[in-house]
């Protein structure tokens, strides 16, 4: 592990947590100490992630991108102004053939929120925890049938009244905080030609 690796570590409760987390901060998790980078930094990891790791404010990154098959690929984006924060992330759906996108987002879910469960599984609990971009994933990402488009995955979200922000892409970069990423990785490595 580098050096500014082991920079966006916090260490919560014993365990090790990479620094990826949050657009908007409501505070540090209980128990956890941050420990904040000494230098800027770009860290370039596998799966397209990028973080741009800041000493002086907020730090964003990427997680891996997830081919979802037929051209739409899927990568989480989220900030923090340090590694114990928990706040909004947000998750891109850009549609490799049409060359447009979505996003969605918002914060953690409220404790009523109504959230149902995934058929056939136990019921997770949301309990404040859950942000919307996992949410989304876990209840309605399972139910796609490999003919989404980014317009019906769009809608799909709006209409759900727990999405608490949403939007449209009509090229590959998204810009966070001032921090570009580039959702073409994604399209080169899974739909090269």
């Amino acid at each position: 592990m580098n050096q500014s690796m082991r920079q966006a570590l916090a260490f919560c409760g014993g365990m090790g947590s990479v620094l990826s987390v949050t657009l908007v901060a409501t505070g540090p998790a209980f128990g956890c100490i941050p420990i904040g980078p000494e230098e800027n930094a770009v860290i370039r990891g596998e799966q397209c992630s990028v973080s741009y790791v800041s000493k002086d404010g907020p730090s964003v990154s990427s997680g891996a991108a997830v081919d979802l098959g037929h051209g739409i690929v899927r990568q989480y984006i989220s900030a923090s102004t340090n590694a114990c924060d928990i706040g909004e992330n947000i998750i891109v759906y850009y549609d490799c053939t049409g060359a447009v996108g979505v996003w969605l987002g918002g914060g953690d879910l409220p404790m009523d929120a109504a959230v149902p469960p995934i058929p056939d599984h136990e019921p997770k609990p949301i309990l404040g925890v859950e942000s919307v971009s996992e949410a989304f994933i876990r209840t309605e990402e399972s139910g796609f049938t490999g003919d989404e488009t980014s317009e019906t995955i769009l809608a799909r979200a709006q209409r759900l009244d727990w999405v608490a922000e949403s939007g449209t892409l009509s090229q590959s970069r998204v810009s966070v905080n001032g921090h570009s990423f580039d959702m073409s990785c994604a399209c080169a490595m899974y739909y090269r030609n």
